[in-house]
């Protein structure tokens, strides 16, 4: 039986210039998806004049969105990041090159590179049931790569017996 739990997934972010050390992220919000994806559009399609598919391939980045509990230590990480980022009529953008790794609870990571980031929550708001708002922050990655316990291991025990 495949267990699909994330109980335990933390995200460890760098940012070439405002966060150059980076910091763990594991403060996450309940009451929207903390972790999300968007669809990533690889192709594109149309028919010509004849009838016939003619597709091409399109530049798809890989759009990402944290959600964090407002407040937190994280929240307030990301905050500066993302105002470290925002132009305004009195600082430049930082400019930042961001990396994120998600590491799951069955050992298997999903590291994201050559990211910006795009959006966030200015403040945290108040929701109607009396708690304050989820911060959303919005990324968007160019590179993505999968590391799994198995492959990991796999290619240390490819390195060792190639050395023999």
């Amino acid at each position: 039986m495949q267990n699909i739990s994330t109980f335990g997934a933390e995200i460890r972010l760098i940012s070439s210039n405002t966060h150059p050390f980076g910091f763990k992220i594991d403060s996450f919000s309940d009451d929207v998806d903390p972790i999300a994806f968007s669809p990533v559009v690889v192709r594109e399609a149309e028919m010509d004049l004849n009838g016939n598919l003619v597709s091409w391939a399109v530049g798809g980045l890989i759009p990402l969105s944290i959600s964090v509990i407002p407040g937190s230590e994280d929240d307030e990480n990301l905050y500066i990041l993302l105002n470290a980022n925002r132009a305004s009529g009195y600082a430049v953008p930082k400019r930042d090159d961001i990396t994120l790794t998600i590491s799951y609870p069955d050992q298997s990571m999903k590291v994201f590179s050559k990211g910006k980031i795009l959006l966030g929550s200015p403040s945290s708001g108040a929701a109607a049931s009396g708690r304050m708002t989820t911060n959303t922050y919005g990324f968007a990655f160019s590179s993505m790569t999968n590391v799994s316990a198995r492959s990991a291991i796999y290619s240390v025990l490819g390195k060792l017996s190639t050395r023999t």
